[in-house]
């Protein structure tokens, strides 16, 4: 059997073109998910994401400022959010800065900021990329304890372990959705697969181009030397005799 990790495969231009597609889609539905969420026949505060005329915008607070994160907060942003991204990497920063202008407030892990902007955010989203298990951030215990009552987390990156503390010791067994604190945690993980045709799509137009360019090079072992991006760390082989 020989085995594919696909969030490892690169592309020519050295990014991750199938983990980029489903951060993307996760990012665009976490907001999907929040609007839905906050509402009262879901046990939320009942309010939009978006604020109307004398109503202020809901708050939404992106912790991870990569894809996921980018996408969300151009969501959140398109429907009237005040949007606040926060991130340890100043490029990533920058980086959304420039894209989405200055309408989205950027900081790094600043512990007097983030703790205000836990107390007055409504929507927590955690989009931090945990790739490196040699660098690995938690939001802690106390800054999820300090959101105000009725106040929503999204973490997006339960496959990866989770980056909250009240999200990260989680087993099979524990409610996907459940209140702590006070505060609604909706922790299912690959989201993307609540919208299963898009999240096809995307990946079909990836994978169709990989599959011709595997079929011209005859096997994994050829198209290892051909594609340097389709290297040994994501390949598993394993023979049974």
């Amino acid at each position: 059997m020989t085995a594919v990790g696909y969030e490892l495969i690169e592309d020519d231009h050295k990014s991750l073109p199938v983990m980029n597609a489903i951060s993307e889609i996760e990012g665009i539905a976490s907001i999907t998910v929040a609007s839905s969420m906050l509402s009262s026949i879901q046990g939320g505060k009942g309010v939009l994401l978006g604020g109307v005329p004398s109503v202020p915008p809901t708050e939404v607070l992106i912790i991870g400022a990569g894809t996921a994160g980018t996408v969300a907060a151009r969501a959140a942003l398109g429907m009237g959010a005040l949007v606040k991204v926060f991130d340890q990497d100043l490029n990533k920063l920058r980086t959304i800065q420039q894209a989405l202008g200055q309408m989205v407030f950027t900081s790094n892990f600043h512990p007097r900021v983030l703790h205000n902007a836990f107390r007055s955010a409504d929507v927590v989203i955690g989009a931090m990329e945990n790739l490196n298990p040699h660098k690995r951030y938690l939001i802690a215990e106390d800054l999820v304890r300090s959101m105000k009552k009725g106040a929503l987390i999204i973490d997006l990156q339960m496959n990866q372990g989770g980056c909250f503390e009240t999200t990260c010791c989680l087993s099979s067994a524990d409610p996907e959705i459940f209140e702590q604190y006070g505060i609604l945690h909706y922790c299912k993980p690959n989201i993307s697969n609540y919208v299963a045709r898009t999240t096809s799509m995307a990946l079909s137009n990836i994978f169709v181009s990989m599959l011709k360019t595997l079929g011209d090079a005859g096997s994994i072992q050829a198209l290892i030397q051909m594609e340097e991006g389709f290297g040994p760390e994501c390949i598993c082989m394993e023979e049974n005799l």
